[in-house]
This record gives C-alpha cells, structure tokens and sequence, in this order.
C-alpha cells in the first residue's frame, strides 16, 4: 500500500504525458511489490546489520548475489523465472543496498560472504548453487574458498578473478573521496555510465529509468564499504584451477566495466567451465539479454 501511494504520482504524469510503455512498467513493478511477494527481512548474528531479503518457490535452494551499487531487484527477471521452474530463489540485498543497514563503512568481503552463509543457516539450508555478478562474484569467489561444502554449483556473471591492480586501487580511492564530499549519487551515476551497452542506451530507455531507481537505494556506507571491500579483496586467478563445483560463466560482449577477456581468463583455468557470452550485453548482462541468460542458467541448472 506505501509502494502504490508513493509511486501513484509518478504514474499518473507518465500517463498524462503519454510515456505509457514506462507507465506500463511502473504498473508492473507495482504489483510485482504489493501482490506477488511477500517481503521477509532476517537480522544477521552481528548487530550492525540488517540484511533484507526476498525468498520464493520450491525445490533446490539458489541464492542470487548482485553487483555494486545495485539491489536484489537487479534480479526480478531471474526471480520471477527461476520460482516457476521449481528453484527456491533467495535474493538478498547486501549490506548498506536496497532495503539491508549497515551502521558503518569498513567492510571486506568477508563480511559480504559471512553474511549470505549466516542468511542461509537462519534459513537452514544447507548446500546452495549461487549465482554472483560483479561485486557479487568477488563474493562467490570468498564462498569457494572459505565454505566450499557449502556450495553446489555455480555461475559467474559480469565478474572477474583478478584483484584490482594499482590503477584499479586508485580508482577505488578516487569514488570513496567523491562520495564522502559530493554524496553517494555522484559514484553511483559515474557506475552507470559502464553499466549498459551502448545498443542498450539507444533502444531501452525503460531499462535504464528501471536500473536509475535502484540506484537509489544505495547507502553511503554500503557504497564507500563496498568500494574498500573491492579495492582490498584477495585474487583468485591462481584459486580458479582448484575450483571442483560445476561453473557457468556469463558475459557480455560489451561490457564496458569488465572486458570479456577476464571471462575468458575463468572459462580456460576452471576445469570444465562452460560459458556463455551474449552478443547484445554490457555489463548488466541478466537484465540486457534476460531471456536468453535465464535459459542458459536453467539448463546448466538441470545437467
């Protein structure tokens, strides 16, 4: 009922001004929050966070890590196909994004990685395959290395095995400085700019409006903890090798903040890995050829 007052506004404009196909949208976004699901929050152990999170369907557990600086709704594709083919679908929001807390800003992907085990245990599942993009495959990553009996199989978006060099430190540095003196909005529409393909800017307005409210969500400390949990993660290139779990690997032809080279990297070092690269993508690859990833996912899921 608070979604539907709040966006009722924004509805009603796009429709005067005859914007229907984002009104359309928005109408579907609307049901999708007040009808369809049934929001569930869980407190992790530690008391300085709130992790939220959304929980659907039967069948084996499957856990979605987003990226930065985005939500679980970067997911709602994945949601909504994954609950009808009999997966139950955990998507989170991470610590200091979407509707989750966090009280500071010093966090390390420890902290990201022990929190999607703590969610998990308070859900009492026990094994689960997980799916990470970008930020969220650094936390994959941290799952292999620290819970492997954990985990069943996995898929890889968007994401990269290698530590930030110097360069990528620096840059880290410079979007913490940024935030802290021009708010977390400036880091978060500079993010953007390589979020999508340039075919994607051009043709798909809706999806762009859709990616900027989620945004939003984001905290300031999520964003700067986020960005020194990144700037300070381990590299894996060396680890990739020892990886035994079945491993899918999506990218983006166009992914302006990952080239694909860093995907080709893990499909030749993990054994058996299997990808698949889209044509049409950047780097928000499961929302810019949505259909087509989920139908590779659910058949990698099945084998």
């Amino acid at each position: 009922m608070i979604i539907t007052i709040l966006f009722y506004p924004i509805l009603k404009f796009l429709i005067e001004n005859k914007f229907c196909n984002l009104a359309f949208v928005l109408a579907i976004v609307i049901y999708y929050f007040t009808v369809k699901l049934k929001l569930k929050r869980a407190a992790m152990s530690k008391g300085i966070v709130s992790l939220h999170y959304q929980m659907k369907g039967e069948g084996p557990s499957l856990i979605f890590v987003h990226g930065f600086p985005l939500s679980h709704e970067m997911w709602n594709p994945q949601f909504l196909f994954f609950t009808k083919n009999n997966f139950n679908v955990i998507v989170p929001d991470l610590r200091g994004f979407g509707l989750s807390s966090v009280e500071h800003s010093d966090q390390t992907m420890d902290d990201f990685a022990d929190d999607i085990i703590s969610l998990a245990n308070k859900l009492e599942i026990e094994k689960f395959s997980v799916v990470g993009m970008s930020m969220g495959g650094y936390i994959v990553f941290n799952l292999l290395e620290r819970y492997p009996t954990r985990i069943d199989k996995v898929i890889l978006v968007a994401t990269k095995a290698s530590a930030d060099d110097e360069k990528g430190k620096e840059r880290r540095n410079q979007l913490i400085d940024l935030a802290l003196t021009k708010g977390k909005k400036a880091v978060t529409e500079e993010f953007k700019k390589i979020l999508f393909a340039p075919l994607t800017w051009e043709k798909r307005k809706d999806l762009i409006t859709e990616v900027s409210f989620i945004l939003e969500s984001a905290s300031l400390n999520g964003i700067v903890g986020s960005l020194k949990a990144m700037r300070d993660r381990k590299d894996y290139v060396e680890f990739l090798s020892k990886i035994n779990n079945q491993t899918l690997v999506i990218h983006g032809k166009s992914d302006l903040a990952s080239p694909i080279s860093n995907a080709e990297l893990m499909v030749e070092k993990i054994p058996n890995a299997k990808y698949y690269y889209s044509e049409i993508a950047g780097h928000l690859v499961n929302l810019e050829d949505a259909e087509k990833v989920n139908e590779v996912i659910l058949e990698f899921l099945k084998e």
